[in-house]
């Protein structure tokens, strides 16, 4: 079991920006976990780099939370668990099977990256997905470090299971569109969760 901050701790995800208030999942008693599954067979040094990014963008907003990195070798407990009330699952899929494969070549800098599955009457998720393929070719296609894009969509689809909607922002990491140009820039504002 890989985890992204040190140590197990029993306090919850709190947020810290006001942004964050309604999260679902805050709780006194019981740490949010956000268990890692890959279905891509990714491998490990690119996987540990996403939760690392992602852990990064989650902490500094102020949420406390303990990945797990549940890939293929995976041998921990917390990966085949049945999922608690304070566990998310982000799955990182091989390829999109949302749209069809001439959309990605048409308008490549629109596909999303991923998706939240949110419900809206309780305003709270609990899964997500990230496409590999697409992040891997934007990442060739900016020279951005592919570990850290996966580790942005990561958090950006987190972002919506802790606002509990699917809607984004103007600005920061839950906007909507990653430009080429924004990926390129790197400002650090762009990957901030606000």
């Amino acid at each position: 079991m890989a985890k992204c901050l040190p140590g197990r701790t029993a306090v919850a995800a709190v947020a810290l920006i006001a942004g964050f208030a309604g999260v679902a999942h805050a709780s006194s008693d019981a740490p949010l976990v956000v268990r890692v599954y890959d279905s891509s067979a990714a491998n490990a040094k690119l996987r540990a780099a996403a939760i690392l990014t992602a852990a990064a963008i989650t902490a500094e907003a102020g949420f406390i939370i303990e990945w797990t990195d549940c890939g293929p070798a995976s041998l921990a407990s917390a990966c085949v668990d049945l999922r608690g009330p304070h566990d998310l699952i982000v799955r990182i899929m091989p390829v999109s099977a949302s749209a069809p494969p001439g959309l990605l070549l048409r308008n490549q800098s629109r596909a999303p990256l991923g998706f939240a599955v949110v419900d809206p009457v309780v305003g709270a998720g609990a899964i997500a997905m990230v496409y590999l393929d697409r992040i891997l070719l934007m990442a060739q296609r900016t020279s951005v470090d592919p570990g850290r894009l996966l580790g942005r969509a990561i958090a950006h689809e987190i972002g919506h299971l802790l606002i509990g909607t699917t809607k984004h922002s103007a600005a920061g990491l839950m906007r909507e569109v990653w430009t080429d140009q924004e990926l390129m820039r790197n400002r650090p504002e762009d990957w901030t969760l606000r």
